[in-house]
């Protein structure tokens, strides 16, 4: 069944002035990508030609939303407020930063504590992107009209569930069974949790501000015991990724280009002779003479050398990789150089390098 949704709905929503709030929750580690996260913190990961945040926030905006709130901690708050400031599109951005961890419930509960919305609101992880319409999504959100607390979760249906919380779906959209990465055998459903939540704003009252909690394990599970509190939303088998890991950064590169052509910065120099194909090349990087680079992603101000062959491998920023170098579903971290005839395979490497300018 396609969702529908009625573009007169949305506009009279913005003649009237109505609010559609979004929290971003990007205040992770970005543990699984390292090295590359040494630096770098996971949201602003170039993907496409545009952090990867920043196809979030696009989806929300399609969506109607027109206040962003970024849940960060101090290491992620200054670059992302760096990259973004107050304002992205004429859409206002706000800060909510956290002292020290909260977890997913207790940051949306203190960015809600910063910014109160005053109507349902978006809650999406900054790591995952979805085809899926976000405005659909509120739409049927909205349908629902209850009187008690409830959130709407999108749900994606994958084989791989190992990693994510699994959904059981029952009738009239509403969760029977919330199970947040369960044993091999526990279920036999297939639905996973997208990462990307409609909350209503009777719910606020029932997260922490100041204390480290998951709505995965603690206001999921919870809402699923009160009738009609968890109601889930299937994408209809839309794109959806998370970009936690170098092989899903990989491929969600690639679908987020929407071609297997390479995505070259301007400012990119690549001898006429080099071969690249299906990767994106960053700002200042040179490569050269019959280097051949293949689905990868290569970032900013990277030197590859002659004869230097790279394949499914992401290489970070000012990275140096030398004449000869065979780097094969490798990550290689800021700053590190391989040397001339090395080959790197399966690993990643980070620079031991301390003294960087």
């Amino acid at each position: 069944m396609k969702w529908k949704c009625s573009k007169r709905y949305f506009e009279l929503q913005f003649a009237y002035g109505v609010k559609m709030h979004a929290i971003i929750l990007a205040g992770g580690k970005g543990t699984r990508l390292l090295p590359l996260t040494e630096e770098l913190p996971k949201p602003l990961i170039p993907v496409a030609g545009m952090p990867m945040v920043a196809h979030v926030m696009n989806a929300l905006i399609e969506a109607g939303v027109t206040e962003l709130t970024f849940a960060v901690s101090w290491d992620t708050y200054v670059p992302i407020k760096a990259c973004f400031s107050r304002k992205y599109k004429d859409i206002a951005i706000n800060y909510s930063i956290e002292d020290y961890p909260l977890g997913s419930a207790g940051a949306i509960g203190k960015a809600c504590e910063l910014n109160r919305p005053t109507r349902s609101f978006f809650v999406v992880n900054a790591d995952v992107i979805t085809s899926a319409s976000l405005a659909n999504m509120r739409s049927v959100h909205d349908s629902f009209d209850a009187p008690y607390p409830f959130v709407s979760i999108l749900l994606h249906k994958t084989e791989m569930t190992g990693d994510f919380g699994i959904v059981e779906l029952g009738t009239g959209r509403k969760v029977q069974k919330f199970l947040e990465k369960p044993a091999s055998g526990t279920t036999s459903s297939k639905l996973i949790n997208a990462g990307i939540w409609i909350f209503s704003e009777r719910v606020i009252e029932r997260l922490p501000t100041d204390s480290f909690a998951r709505v995965e394990e603690t206001l999921f599970p919870d809402l699923v015991k009160d009738e009609g509190g968890l109601v889930g939303i299937t994408d209809e088998g839309a794109y959806w990724a998370d970009l936690g890991t170098p092989e899903a950064l990989l491929a969600g590169a690639e679908y987020m280009r929407h071609s297997t052509k390479p995505l070259i910065h301007e400012s990119a120099v690549i001898e006429i002779d080099a071969r690249i194909s299906n990767s994106e090349i960053g700002a200042g990087t040179t490569v050269s003479s019959n280097a051949i680079i293949s689905n990868s992603l290569i970032w900013d101000s990277v030197t590859v050398g002659a004869n230097a062959k790279i394949y499914d491998s992401i290489i970070g920023n000012n990275a140096i990789i030398e004449e000869n170098a065979r780097i094969s579903r490798a990550v290689i971290g800021p700053y590190v150089q391989v040397s001339a005839e090395f080959h790197v395979r399966d690993c990643a490497m980070k620079s031991e390098n301390r003294n960087r300018n």
